[in-house]
């Protein structure tokens, strides 16, 4: 939820400086001199459906696309003796992870960060 929010803040706090800088550099009224009839919310607006749009395919192709570029592969079930310390050591630190919220309640914030 705190992922989405933040999510949400950004691409509108990104609309509000764009209109704010928009208005400021007098972009509206160069528009009307030339005669473009273009409205600057419909432009803004415009510019927030492509920004949430991009923002949403992009997070669509980030994990795709990490594992593609770095040969990363992920590890279900271990071949070798490497996976399967590898796969140890994660779950070790998965139950690491856990037994300490339960010690230092005031972690639960940071655990969105930790790896899945």
């Amino acid at each position: 939820m705190k992922r989405i929010l933040l999510f949400l803040a950004t691409n509108l706090a990104i609309i509000v400086v764009l209109s704010i800088t928009l208005r400021l550099l007098g972009f509206e009224r160069i528009l009307d001199e030339q005669g473009a009839g273009l409205n600057i919310n419909s432009l803004l607006l415009f510019a927030a459906v492509f920004g949430f749009g991009g923002s949403f395919m992009s997070l669509a192709m980030s994990k795709w696309t990490a594992k593609r570029f770095t040969g990363a592969q992920v590890i279900e079930m271990p071949r070798n003796a490497q996976e399967h310390w590898l796969f140890m050591m994660h779950q070790k630190l998965m139950l690491l992870l856990q037994a300490c919220l339960k010690i230092m309640p005031w972690l639960q914030s940071a655990q969105a960060y930790w790896p899945p």
